[in-house]
């Protein structure tokens, strides 16, 4: 990661995600590209930093579009975790203040939601670090490798390459 993305993600943590959400989710404008941009990328941080992955927000997204926020609110546990259900608590509880329950402002919460999960999943993915399958230079079909057959414990060895499939090998 170069400097410069440091400084940006360092940028971001000083957003005020729950401010945005709470002026996102009544104003449309600025406030609400505010929200779908800096405040969602701003958001990932923390949930990375907390393991939260792409999927259970992406679940939640369809618990509120489901349930609605105020039924997804009285859920115990929104997450596995104290604090990752404390940080998506506090989200949920500003986008739900300062307006009545309608399946307007739902919905739009539940996009932000999956806005997350989407920059959560790219974050992970520009990250990674490519695992190779086999340190063999031959790939999968490397002859240091076995694999078990049909009976319990019968094994056979796996063939050196894919010639040995297709009979050109021979």
């Amino acid at each position: 990661m170069s400097g410069s993305q440091r400084r940006r993600d360092e940028e971001l943590r000083c957003v005020d995600v729950v401010a945005a959400i709470a002026g996102g989710m009544v104003e449309s404008g600025a406030a609400r590209r505010a929200l779908f941009t800096d405040a969602a990328i701003a958001a990932s941080l923390p949930a990375e930093q907390l393991a939260i992955g792409p999927y259970p927000l992406s679940f939640l997204a369809g618990c509120v579009r489901s349930l609605g926020l105020d039924g997804v609110l009285q859920l115990p546990e929104l997450l596995v975790g104290e604090e990752p259900t404390l940080l998506v608590r506090a989200w949920m509880s500003a986008a739900r203040s300062g307006r009545s329950p309608d399946v307007v402002g739902d919905e739009v919460f539940a996009r932000w939601l999956e806005m997350v999960a989407v920059l959560l999943d790219s974050r992970r993915t520009a990250t990674s670090v490519p695992v190779r399958a086999s340190a063999s230079a031959d790939g999968p079909f490397s002859s240091s490798r076995t694999a078990t057959t049909g009976a319990v414990g019968e094994r056979r060895d796996v063939p050196d390459s894919a010639d040995q499939f297709t009979g050109r090998g021979e």
